[in-house]
């Protein structure tokens, strides 16, 4: 996959609304989970279409092992010229409030979903990578 397919697959999520679901989304925080989610920030939400084209990030592909139906995980790290350096939230179960920074946005393929993005932290990345549950294919 090139930069420029992935770019293409995030403007047709945002086009067709799926980029950013209900479970995501800061305006839903206030509806809680009975499971940890990550929710993107209140600044990066609104900005999502700009902030991609403005390319001011980089792109590391990765394959999702534990879910053979829909590997595909691409990870973007916004640049340190960024608005965005904690571009998401960690919020716990049964929890409304945003809690642990989390510095990377996640790209996957749901199966019901569609393309979407929510949040992650670098070091849990890492830790997935290490264990066998993800593959790094390469930068883009």
């Amino acid at each position: 996959m090139t930069r420029t397919e992935v770019e293409n697959l995030l403007f047709e999520a945002a086009r067709n609304g799926t980029l950013l679901t209900d479970k995501h989304n800061p305006a839903s925080l206030s509806a809680a989970s009975n499971s940890p989610r990550s929710v993107i920030s209140d600044e990066l939400a609104p900005t999502l279409g700009p902030f991609i084209l403005s390319r001011n990030y980089s792109i590391q592909e990765y394959e999702n092992k534990t879910i053979p139906i829909s590997p595909m995980y691409l990870v973007i790290t916004p640049d340190s010229s960024s608005q965005f350096n904690v571009p998401a939230s960690g919020v716990p179960a049964y929890s409304t409030v945003g809690g642990a920074p989390l510095d990377r946005i996640i790209v996957v393929s749901g199966s019901s979903q569609g393309i979407h993005v929510f949040g992650e932290h670098s070091g849990i990345i890492l830790a997935r990578e290490r264990n066998g549950e993800l593959e790094f294919k390469g930068d883009l």
